[in-house]
């Protein structure tokens, strides 16, 4: 993969380990040591052993640690063993991270009988001076860089989209490991990085926009038939724009171009008009950029609403139907084009 300067961070050409000018790399190997109340990246929960020796103050020697910020695409099941491993700074030149591992028995059974088991790769800045930035951490990867998995080269998109954060994600390496009890060699190249990274390596759950859906239009708060009418009637008496007009909505999902079957905003949008939910999840699925795609507000998960009114419209009308008129009282019509003199 060529850089902006002409280096190369082929593996084959150097090896920045027997490069006076290299940066170090400190690797740490295991989980042990953590107090069994720490958690692993978004919110879940390990039991690690500890050493106790007599007259000693404290069990728990802390170790490079941060957690990741929740996804709702995939849930965090287990941490591989000899992760995190510390991908060092190299500002002025190339880095590299290199560790080998061996999947347990039953992480190869997961990852074979689950059809929804990934193994993943996360990667996150690590401050050792700032320990409070070190919680809800984006996925984020040095860059420039190149991935090598048992020999493969993993072409996985995981810069994300420049200047947002949160937008990158993990690399999938479940179709590249060997079976037990071979070992896995996992290499990081890359060059230019100002920051420490911290690299884990986890099974996760991989969690279905459907399924995503489903959990919102069942647990999520919504958008009443009686809050969009009176926000209609709202939007009239505030415009006087409007006077002598009508407002009209339409039930076309401006992400797609397709007809709504779940129209949805976010709790926190004061607009009538919706997205359609299952391809605004969908979309952030492939880039995490998690605003509304029509007023930019930034939009949480657990902030996405079925707005009732708009869906009462899109049942009672027939599939040719691309707008309704929304009246001052805050009730809607529509006229077929076969109505029209």
């Amino acid at each position: 993969m060529a850089i902006d300067n002409g280096n190369d961070l082929s593996i084959s050409n150097s090896n920045s380990n027997s490069s006076s000018n290299s940066t170090p790399i400190t690797r740490f190997t295991g989980i042990s040591t953590y107090p069994s109340q720490n958690r692993l990246g978004s919110g879940f929960i390990i039991t690690s052993s500890t050493s106790h020796k007599k007259n000693h103050p404290s069990p728990y020697t802390p170790k490079p640690w941060i957690y990741f910020k929740k996804s709702p695409f995939f849930k965090l099941k287990k941490l591989i063993r000899n992760f995190p491993q510390l991908a060092s700074k190299a500002p002025d030149t190339r880095g590299t991270c290199k560790v080998e591992f061996s999947l347990t028995f039953e992480d190869q059974t997961s990852l074979k009988s689950n059809p929804n088991y990934r193994l993943f790769l996360l990667s996150g800045i690590y401050d050792s001076l700032k320990s409070q930035n070190n919680n809800d951490v984006y996925i984020k990867f040095p860059h420039p860089l190149e991935i090598h998995f048992n020999k493969s080269l993993i072409d996985d998109n995981v810069k994300g989209i420049k200047d947002k954060p949160g937008t990158a994600k993990p690399a999938n390496l479940t179709k590249y490991v060997r079976d037990f009890p071979a070992n896995n060699i996992l290499e990081l190249v890359y060059a230019f990085s100002k920051d420490d990274y911290l690299v884990f390596m986890y099974i996760v759950e991989i969690i279905s926009c459907e399924e995503i859906l489903s959990n919102i239009r069942k647990s999520n708060p919504r958008v009443l038939k009686l809050t969009t009418k009176n926000k209609i009637i709202e939007d009239y008496a505030m415009d006087d724009d409007l006077l002598g007009l009508s407002l009209s909505l339409s039930l076309i999902c401006p992400l797609t171009y397709a007809r709504m079957k779940y129209p949805a905003k976010s709790i926190n949008c004061t607009h009538v008009q919706c997205f359609d939910c299952l391809n605004f999840l969908q979309l952030q699925e492939q880039a995490q950029t998690w605003s509304c795609p029509i007023c930019s507000t930034s939009i949480n998960v657990d902030d996405l609403a079925i707005d009732d009114y708009v869906q009462e419209v899109i049942k009672q009308t027939d599939d040719e139907i691309h707008s309704v008129q929304l009246n001052q009282d805050g009730s809607w019509s529509f006229r077929k084009e076969t109505d029209k003199e």
